[in-house]
């Protein structure tokens, strides 16, 4: 748990799991471009006994910072720099739409590329 909200409704916490949902809403608006992976590179599988969350993402912070580190591998064959770039963007203006939360940083590590097999490969994007 990040952060703890009380209200009239009741006490409200932001976790991992509502980063992550943000992040997979994001990462599937381009089309195919960019897929979330494992921090080992392998195509992440939603899984019912771990988290929703769990495997692509790593979060840190508490009530005044946040820092987000995703895990993805991308298809060649377009602007590799424009879309991380777009997708940092999109999940720091979602965060702050939806949460409310100001992020410190984002980071996009990728993990591997897709042309027809996976290539591994180890680079971050950070903003």
């Amino acid at each position: 748990m990040f952060r703890a909200l009380r209200t009239e409704y009741g006490l409200i916490t932001l976790d991992r799991d509502v980063i992550g949902h943000i992040v997979r809403s994001e990462v599937a608006a381009t089309d195919g471009k960019v897929l979330l992976s494992t921090p080992k590179g392998k195509l992440w599988k939603q899984s019912a006994i771990r988290g929703d969350s769990a495997g692509f993402l790593e979060c840190a912070g508490d009530d005044v910072t946040l820092d987000i580190r995703v895990f993805v591998v991308i298809k060649l064959g377009g602007s590799i720099n424009e879309a991380l770039e777009d997708l940092i963007s999109n999940i720091y203006r979602r965060i702050e739409e939806l949460l409310g939360v100001k992020t410190d940083s984002i980071t996009i590590a990728v993990k591997g590329m897709i042309s027809k097999n996976i290539s591994k490969r180890d680079f971050e994007v950070k903003r």
